[in-house]
């Protein structure tokens, strides 16, 4: 039924989206057919759609048509025919009056130029209607920096705001913004922001400049950013059952529960403004219960307020202790740079030397899995860090002196196989090999897991969800040649707290292997110690927030200049494509088209339009490319024709339609297969 009712709720937005693509196509033919009957030619077909036709009607001496395949559309003109392209250069045809060849090249070019001097018109209204009505975008907030990716090795925090990016100014930026200036620069991405900081006891705000050099490779460049989320809780959809709160998490025990909607808005004394804002008060108070005040009440009702008490959350765990790995990333600035001698990429931390408890070796002493609780509990002091470094082809121990940071750990997750965990107290992060060393008595693993008494490796994990969660099994492995972070297996756990898991074990020594039987994580402190999350398990949306011009000038000055960023952003597109800075995997066909307009449709019209201003402007330079078959081709053949005196031969011609058709049909057939085997069906990686 829930199904049903989603499909029957979709109806109208299908149907909008549908709409709206087909009024760009139309808006688009329709500046070809106006001019055209302007210029006294005789248009015969007057097409949406290519193909063959599965409706049409004549009036006067124009059959208007929908066809078939509904990715574009035509205007068929006598003596003026993409398949037939002899047509232009036919004399007889030339002497009709009425015929396309028949009309001056001034009227030509404003014939085929008219389709995309239509679309930018209309781009423009789209864009102005759309500000009108208020347009969903998401802030250019950091909500997460990928460890070791640019972001974070430049120092970038979660809650961070942009302010200007590349000269583009503005407050707030949208993090499309941020994302198409890192997509198509050219290289490196200059920054500037404001940092709002959590001491323990109030908030401050300061302003930040930084330089992102962006990583190359994927599909696009990056810099390992992702946008923040909000304090609002998930809303279930009409039919549907919402898991307001992760369980097994503490959030799922709060007294009284969460809601879906809940908005919050203060934790304990402290005004809670963003993501940042929680994640910072949370973290810092991580061992302690917490009042959590929010906002609830349906749209369009006066919002109640209610005081929610949560305990504090206990990371999950098999009592393993692991091998620590190397140093894999260093942030710019941390203590990690300023330590004499300064940490190294590839050092492998052994002990941590302090005053407050001596000397405690990594892996024996200490669970590499705590680093970064451990070194954020010794913030200010200083302290020392012995490490094992090569140095041509000499493996020496060195003793580094560094003061860490006040920054909790376990704030910048580990979310890949292969990112790292981090260190935010020094500004490092390093690798969690997927070694037994220990396996503490009494815990889960205990008897399972290094069973002959010797360290053993971890070939795999599979996560087993509880029966009544609708789930597959989840599995970690090590097949590559690269061991999975097992921090980045450890973090499941913790998103899963209530899943059991199998592992499949490799003693170290004999090489023997052995599945265990399913073993439960249990909480820490049914361990006999203390170990808090800095999270308590609550899901939140996207941080989103709505613009509104307050009058029709503001709106178009805003349209105008919407038009013109777009413009050039499908140009720079166009270089970085051309140069292989973005790869071909970037592009969407037809069905990417559709799924997106879609998507706009569900937020609202205004959200809709703003797509269809972009998708205007998209069709308007995409026709204009100098290929033959598009209307760019056949302006170049027109420029060419005025220069010479008279049009290009009709082998040229037709040499270059079948060349454009060529491509264009390659490059039709090249997205659609990117919109099925790679977006649909996944059996393409990105």
């Amino acid at each position: 039924m829930a199904i049903l009712a989603l499909s029957l709720s979709s109806v109208p937005s299908i149907l909008l989206a549908a709409l709206g693509l087909g009024f760009v196509i139309f808006i688009h033919e329709l500046g070809h057919f106006a001019v055209a009957k302007w210029c006294d030619v005789n248009v015969e077909r007057f097409s949406i759609g290519f193909g063959p036709v599965i409706w049409s009607r004549t009036w006067g001496e124009t059959e208007y048509a929908l066809s078939l395949i509904p990715f574009g559309g035509y205007v068929k003109m006598l003596g003026q025919d993409d398949m037939d392209p002899s047509q232009e250069t036919d004399e007889d045809l030339a002497e009709d009056p009425r015929s396309y060849t028949a009309k001056s090249v001034p009227q030509r070019m404003a014939i085929i130029s008219a389709g995309v001097i239509m679309n930018l018109l209309t781009s423009v209204l789209f864009f102005l209607f759309a500000f009108k009505l208020g347009v969903e975008f998401t802030p250019a907030v950091v909500g997460y920096t990928r460890p070791g990716d640019p972001a974070w090795v430049a120092g970038l925090r979660t809650g961070d705001e942009f302010t200007q990016v590349n000269g583009r100014t503005g407050r707030p930026l949208r993090f499309i913004d941020l994302r198409q200036e890192i997509a198509l620069s050219s290289g490196d991405v200059h920054v500037k922001g404001i940092r709002r900081i959590y001491d323990g006891v109030k908030m401050t705000e300061e302003d930040f400049t930084t330089t992102l050099v962006p990583k190359t490779g994927d599909i696009i460049p990056t810099v390992g950013v992702a946008p923040s989320l909000g304090m609002r809780l998930p809303q279930a959809a009409e039919g549907e059952e919402a898991t307001v709160t992760i369980p097994g998490t503490a959030a799922a025990k709060s007294t009284p529960p969460f809601e879906g909607g809940d908005e919050i808005v203060k934790i304990d004394e402290v005004d809670i403004s963003g993501y940042a804002d929680l994640q910072n008060v949370l973290a810092r108070r991580r061992g302690q219960e917490v009042t959590f005040t929010v906002k609830r009440g349906k749209k369009g009702e006066t919002p109640t307020t209610h005081e929610i008490k949560t305990p504090p959350n206990y990371f999950h765990t098999l009592g393993l202790k692991m091998d620590i790995g190397p140093i894999t990333a260093i942030q710019q600035g941390s203590p990690a740079t300023t330590a004499q001698p300064p940490l190294a990429v590839d050092d492998k931390i052994t002990h941590i030397i302090s005053e407050t408890d001596g000397e405690r070796e990594v892996g024996a002493d200490l669970n590499a899995l705590e680093l970064p609780d451990y070194l954020a509990t010794l913030h200010g002091q200083e302290i020392k860090i012995r490490v094992k470094r090569s140095t041509s082809g000499q493996e020496e121990s060195i003793e580094c002196t560094i003061t860490p940071d006040d920054r909790p750990g376990w704030t910048e997750t580990p979310t890949g196989p292969s990112i790292p965990l981090t260190i935010p107290a020094i500004g490092i992060g390093y690798q969690v090999m997927p070694l037994v060393l220990k396996v503490e008595e009494g815990s889960p693993a205990f008897g399972e897991v290094n069973r002959g008494g010797k360290p053993s490796f971890i070939k795999s994990i599979e996560f087993f969800p509880p029966i009544t969660q609708e789930a597959k099994p989840i599995i970690f492995d090590n097949k590559s040649e690269d061991p999975i972070n097992w921090a980045f297996a450890f973090w499941a756990m913790q998103q899963h707290p209530e899943a059991e898991v199998v592992l499949q074990i490799s003693e170290q020594d004999s090489g023997q292997e052995y599945t265990t039987k399913k073993l439960a994580p249990q909480p820490r402190d049914q361990m006999g110690s203390e170990w808090y999350l800095p999270i308590r398990g609550i899901p939140l949306n996207m941080l989103t927030e709505r613009r509104k011009a307050a009058t029709y000038g503001e709106s178009l000055s805003l349209a105008y200049n919407r038009t013109k960023s777009s413009l050039l952003e499908i140009y720079l597109t166009l270089r970085n494509l051309a140069t292989g800075r973005v790869s071909p995997k970037a592009l969407r066909g037809p069905l990417g088209i559709a799924e997106t307009a879609y998507h706009f449709s569900e937020k609202g019209l205004g959200d809709l339009l703003w797509f269809l201003g972009l998708l205007s402007v998209s069709l308007a330079v995409l026709n204009f490319l100098p290929i033959p078959v598009l209307d760019g081709g056949h302006m170049v053949f027109l420029i060419w024709e005025g220069i010479r005196g008279k049009p290009a031969s009709e082998r040229v011609m037709i040499a270059a339609n079948y060349v454009g058709l060529c491509f264009v049909l390659c490059l039709m057939l090249w997205v659609l297969s990117l919109d099925i085997f790679m977006h649909l069906l996944g059996w393409w990686k990105m």
